[in-house]
């Protein structure tokens, strides 16, 4: 009896090394749990944080810090799925919101540099001479202004476009090898004498049912080209080659005295 005693008292006097590493490795086990959670719930914080960034197309990863020139087929790629994504967010943000708007312009950014990466600069000459045309390369960025040979919007910021200096003809370098129409100045400083006879009787029979200008076909119903007829010469043209656009006619002032502007 005294025997247990004594051991008790000792036990309650002295701590077993053994149970206190097991306690502290208990402790020491907990602490480790905790912070293994909590780093891995700053983990998970930070991918959905970046995956946040990503879907907001804060463009974390620079796409375009390569060199000029070096862009691969990838790069490509990796702008349209940008594109893409861009078109489902404004379309899932706020309307009218802070951040449809910065997605918009956003998407605007990313679609000129696609643009870029698919039509490449290229060196260009200043002047080119084209069917008595003297074409001038032009700097303005402006997007106001059309191309003559495909009526379609010249995009200065992106694309080379030239202007002639004589009959100010406007058109894209591209499409500068289709062009068919000489230049009119040069053309009527070439033809010093006017004519003189009023819209004269050509016939469209004539011209093989075809534009004087251009050859392509056209006819009085509209159908394939609709035909426009000149005042002045009497020739048929299509629409790519007149324009409806409207002068006064020399022949028509001398005999008649009529200033009234026709096409």
């Amino acid at each position: 009896m005294e025997y247990n005693e004594r051991l008790a008292r000792f036990r309650q006097g002295h701590v077993n090394p053994f149970d206190r590493g097991e306690k502290n490795s208990s402790t020491e086990g907990k602490n480790l749990l905790k912070h293994e959670v909590r780093s891995e719930i700053f983990s998970s914080e930070s991918k959905t944080q970046s995956s946040d960034r990503a879907m907001d197309l804060g463009l974390a990863e620079d796409h375009f810090s390569r060199p000029v020139g070096s862009f691969v087929a990838s790069d490509v790629e990796q702008l349209k799925q940008a594109i893409e994504e861009c078109k489902r967010l404004i379309l899932e943000l706020p309307e009218h919101s802070e951040k449809q708007k910065d997605t918009v312009v956003k998407l605007i950014h990313l679609r000129l540099k696609l643009q870029e990466l698919k039509d490449p600069e290229e060196d260009e000459p200043n002047l080119q001479v084209l069917l008595e045309h003297r074409f001038s390369k032009e700097k303005s960025k402006s997007v106001k202004q059309t191309c003559d040979k495909c009526s379609t919007i010249i995009w200065g910021l992106i694309q080379t476009w030239y202007t002639c200096t004589g009959c100010y003809y406007r058109c894209h370098s591209k499409c500068m090898n289709l062009i068919n129409k000489p230049c009119v100045r040069s053309k009527v400083s070439h033809q010093s004498e006017y004519e003189l006879n009023i819209c004269p009787e050509v016939g469209l029979d004539k011209q093989d049912y075809r534009c004087a200008e251009c050859r392509t076909p056209i006819s009085l119903r509209g159908v394939p080209n609709e035909a426009r007829q000149c005042d002045y010469t009497g020739q048929y043209y299509c629409s790519s080659c007149h324009w409806n656009d409207t002068a006064i006619v020399p022949a028509r002032v001398i005999h008649n005295w009529e200033f009234e502007p026709r096409k």
